[in-house]
Protein backbone atom coordinates (compact mmCIF):
# COMPACT_ATOMS: atom_id res chain seq x y z
CA UNK A 1 0.00 0.00 0.00
CA UNK A 2 2.68 2.53 1.18
CA UNK A 3 4.59 1.81 -2.68
CA UNK A 4 1.53 2.63 -4.26
CA UNK A 5 1.11 5.74 -2.24
CA UNK A 6 4.33 6.89 -3.30
CA UNK A 7 3.81 5.86 -6.53
CA UNK A 8 1.09 8.01 -6.95
CA UNK A 9 2.68 11.05 -5.16
CA UNK A 10 5.48 10.68 -7.79
CA UNK A 11 2.83 10.34 -10.74
CA UNK A 12 1.39 13.95 -9.56
CA UNK A 13 4.86 15.55 -9.03
CA UNK A 14 5.63 14.56 -12.35
CA UNK A 15 2.46 16.18 -13.68
CA UNK A 16 2.80 19.10 -11.89
CA UNK A 17 6.10 19.83 -12.94
CA UNK A 18 5.08 19.51 -16.45
CA UNK A 19 2.47 21.65 -16.12
CA UNK A 20 4.39 24.36 -14.56
CA UNK A 21 6.67 23.98 -18.11
CA UNK A 22 6.28 27.40 -19.80
CA UNK A 23 7.57 27.12 -23.37
CA UNK A 24 8.61 29.90 -25.67
CA UNK A 25 8.73 30.25 -29.38
CA UNK A 26 11.28 31.80 -32.05
CA UNK A 27 10.33 32.27 -35.27
CA UNK A 28 12.84 33.02 -38.20
CA UNK A 29 12.24 33.41 -41.84
CA UNK A 30 14.35 33.65 -45.13
CA UNK A 31 15.04 31.39 -48.26
CA UNK A 32 16.53 27.84 -48.75
CA UNK A 33 20.28 28.51 -49.61
CA UNK A 34 20.95 24.49 -50.17
CA UNK A 35 22.80 24.85 -46.46
CA UNK A 36 21.87 23.08 -43.38
CA UNK A 37 21.57 25.48 -40.12
CA UNK A 38 23.94 24.82 -36.78
CA UNK A 39 22.21 25.56 -33.74
CA UNK A 40 23.49 25.93 -30.42
CA UNK A 41 21.25 24.31 -27.95
CA UNK A 42 22.03 24.97 -24.08
CA UNK A 43 21.35 23.04 -20.98
CA UNK A 44 19.29 24.93 -18.27
CA UNK A 45 19.80 23.79 -14.80
CA UNK A 46 17.14 26.71 -12.61
CA UNK A 47 14.50 27.08 -10.43
CA UNK A 48 11.68 24.36 -11.84
CA UNK A 49 13.55 23.92 -15.19
CA UNK A 50 16.43 21.26 -16.00
CA UNK A 51 17.59 20.02 -19.51
CA UNK A 52 18.01 21.35 -22.54
CA UNK A 53 16.10 24.42 -23.78
CA UNK A 54 15.03 23.22 -27.30
CA UNK A 55 11.88 21.09 -26.61
CA UNK A 56 10.75 21.06 -30.89
CA UNK A 57 11.62 22.26 -33.88
CA UNK A 58 9.63 22.90 -36.86
CA UNK A 59 10.63 23.56 -40.69
CA UNK A 60 7.54 24.53 -42.56
CA UNK A 61 5.30 23.18 -40.34
CA UNK A 62 6.94 20.25 -40.52
CA UNK A 63 8.80 18.35 -37.19
CA UNK A 64 12.64 17.92 -37.91
CA UNK A 65 14.49 14.22 -37.50
CA UNK A 66 17.40 16.33 -35.97
CA UNK A 67 18.77 15.14 -32.63
CA UNK A 68 18.31 18.18 -30.59
CA UNK A 69 19.47 16.30 -27.51
CA UNK A 70 22.90 18.20 -28.21
CA UNK A 71 24.63 20.96 -27.24
CA UNK A 72 25.02 21.98 -31.02
CA UNK A 73 23.69 19.78 -33.67
CA UNK A 74 22.66 20.66 -37.55
CA UNK A 75 19.25 21.14 -38.86
CA UNK A 76 19.04 19.22 -42.08
CA UNK A 77 16.98 21.68 -44.20
CA UNK A 78 17.92 19.27 -46.93
CA UNK A 79 15.44 16.64 -45.91
CA UNK A 80 12.16 18.61 -46.33
CA UNK A 81 13.09 17.99 -50.07
CA UNK A 82 13.25 22.18 -50.61
CA UNK A 83 14.34 23.71 -53.63
CA UNK A 84 16.81 26.73 -54.08
CA UNK A 85 15.50 30.17 -52.78
CA UNK A 86 12.10 27.92 -51.54
CA UNK A 87 10.77 29.83 -48.36
CA UNK A 88 11.57 28.33 -45.01
CA UNK A 89 9.98 28.51 -41.64
CA UNK A 90 11.31 28.37 -38.66
CA UNK A 91 10.10 27.66 -35.51
CA UNK A 92 11.88 26.79 -32.11
CA UNK A 93 9.87 26.17 -29.14
CA UNK A 94 12.56 26.59 -25.81
CA UNK A 95 12.15 25.93 -22.24
CA UNK A 96 11.85 29.79 -20.28
CA UNK A 97 15.72 30.35 -19.57
CA UNK A 98 16.88 30.06 -16.42
CA UNK A 99 19.46 32.36 -17.19
CA UNK A 100 19.43 35.58 -19.97
CA UNK A 101 22.28 33.42 -21.54
CA UNK A 102 20.20 30.14 -22.04
CA UNK A 103 18.21 30.96 -25.33
CA UNK A 104 18.86 28.51 -28.46
CA UNK A 105 20.86 30.07 -31.19
CA UNK A 106 21.79 30.13 -35.34
CA UNK A 107 25.27 29.56 -35.35
CA UNK A 108 25.13 30.27 -38.99
CA UNK A 109 22.62 32.76 -39.41
CA UNK A 110 23.35 33.27 -43.23
CA UNK A 111 22.41 29.68 -44.69
CA UNK A 112 19.00 30.97 -44.02
CA UNK A 113 18.74 33.80 -47.36
CA UNK A 114 17.03 37.29 -47.14
CA UNK A 115 15.52 38.82 -50.64
CA UNK A 116 17.73 41.14 -50.65
CA UNK A 117 20.64 38.09 -50.59
CA UNK A 118 18.07 36.57 -53.00
CA UNK A 119 19.00 39.01 -55.70
CA UNK A 120 22.41 40.52 -55.17
CA UNK A 121 25.01 38.32 -56.87
CA UNK A 122 28.34 39.22 -55.43
CA UNK A 123 27.59 39.01 -51.78
CA UNK A 124 25.23 38.14 -48.87
CA UNK A 125 24.38 40.71 -46.40
CA UNK A 126 23.86 38.69 -43.04
CA UNK A 127 21.96 40.63 -40.30
CA UNK A 128 21.98 39.53 -36.68
CA UNK A 129 19.66 41.51 -33.92
CA UNK A 130 19.87 41.11 -30.81
CA UNK A 131 21.41 43.07 -27.47
CA UNK A 132 24.70 44.08 -26.37
CA UNK A 133 26.50 41.71 -23.90
CA UNK A 134 30.28 42.89 -22.57
CA UNK A 135 31.50 40.41 -24.82
CA UNK A 136 33.40 39.35 -27.85
CA UNK A 137 32.14 37.72 -30.66
CA UNK A 138 34.34 34.43 -32.18
CA UNK A 139 33.28 33.98 -35.73
CA UNK A 140 34.72 31.22 -37.78
CA UNK A 141 36.06 33.29 -41.12
CA UNK A 142 36.27 30.53 -43.41
CA UNK A 143 38.24 31.50 -46.78
CA UNK A 144 38.39 35.31 -45.70
CA UNK A 145 34.69 35.47 -46.30
CA UNK A 146 34.03 38.46 -44.75
CA UNK A 147 35.27 41.60 -46.39
CA UNK A 148 33.25 44.23 -43.11
CA UNK A 149 31.30 44.45 -40.01
CA UNK A 150 29.18 46.99 -39.05
CA UNK A 151 27.48 47.30 -35.86
CA UNK A 152 24.39 49.84 -36.06
CA UNK A 153 25.17 51.19 -39.28
CA UNK A 154 28.61 51.87 -38.40
CA UNK A 155 31.97 49.76 -39.25
CA UNK A 156 33.87 47.97 -36.57
CA UNK A 157 37.58 47.48 -36.98
CA UNK A 158 38.03 44.09 -37.12
CA UNK A 159 41.19 42.13 -38.46
CA UNK A 160 39.38 39.73 -41.12
CA UNK A 161 42.86 38.33 -41.86
CA UNK A 162 42.34 35.16 -39.73
CA UNK A 163 40.15 32.05 -39.73
CA UNK A 164 38.55 33.50 -36.75
CA UNK A 165 37.57 36.90 -36.40
CA UNK A 166 37.54 38.26 -33.08
CA UNK A 167 34.23 40.88 -33.64
CA UNK A 168 35.21 43.43 -30.65
CA UNK A 169 31.82 44.42 -28.98
CA UNK A 170 33.34 45.00 -25.71
CA UNK A 171 34.97 48.17 -26.36
CA UNK A 172 31.91 49.60 -27.88
CA UNK A 173 30.46 49.86 -23.97
CA UNK A 174 33.35 51.90 -23.06
CA UNK A 175 32.46 55.47 -22.51
CA UNK A 176 34.82 57.90 -23.72
CA UNK A 177 33.20 61.40 -25.13
CA UNK A 178 30.01 60.15 -25.08
CA UNK A 179 28.17 56.71 -23.84
CA UNK A 180 28.60 53.78 -25.10
CA UNK A 181 25.99 50.82 -25.30
CA UNK A 182 25.58 49.31 -22.17
CA UNK A 183 24.20 45.63 -21.36
CA UNK A 184 20.83 45.07 -22.52
CA UNK A 185 20.74 47.53 -25.06
CA UNK A 186 19.53 46.68 -28.45
CA UNK A 187 22.37 46.30 -31.37
CA UNK A 188 22.16 44.91 -35.03
CA UNK A 189 25.02 43.39 -36.52
CA UNK A 190 25.60 43.17 -40.27
CA UNK A 191 28.16 40.88 -41.75
CA UNK A 192 29.28 41.69 -45.17
CA UNK A 193 30.27 38.46 -47.16
CA UNK A 194 31.48 37.11 -50.06
CA UNK A 195 28.40 35.04 -51.66
CA UNK A 196 29.43 31.68 -51.19
CA UNK A 197 30.92 32.41 -47.60
CA UNK A 198 29.47 31.05 -44.67
CA UNK A 199 30.86 32.46 -41.35
CA UNK A 200 30.08 30.49 -38.25
CA UNK A 201 29.38 32.16 -34.77
CA UNK A 202 31.55 30.33 -32.22
CA UNK A 203 29.75 32.39 -28.85
CA UNK A 204 26.26 33.53 -30.41
CA UNK A 205 25.16 33.11 -27.01
CA UNK A 206 26.28 36.75 -25.94
CA UNK A 207 23.30 37.77 -28.38
CA UNK A 208 19.93 37.49 -27.54
CA UNK A 209 17.48 37.06 -30.04
CA UNK A 210 14.05 38.27 -29.16
CA UNK A 211 11.27 35.20 -28.81
CA UNK A 212 8.42 36.38 -31.38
Amino acid sequence: MKKLILLFLFSITLNSNAQETELLKITLEGFYSGKNLMIKNPWCMGKGEIGWSINGIKVNGNYTTAEINNEIFELPLDEHKLVLGAPVKLEIWHKKPCSFMNKPMIMNPGALLTSENMLNKTENRIVIEGSYFQNNLLVVNSNNCIKEVKVNGKVVPTNLTKDIAEINLFSLGAIDEKPGFKPGDKITIELICNKNGEPLILNPEYLHYEDK
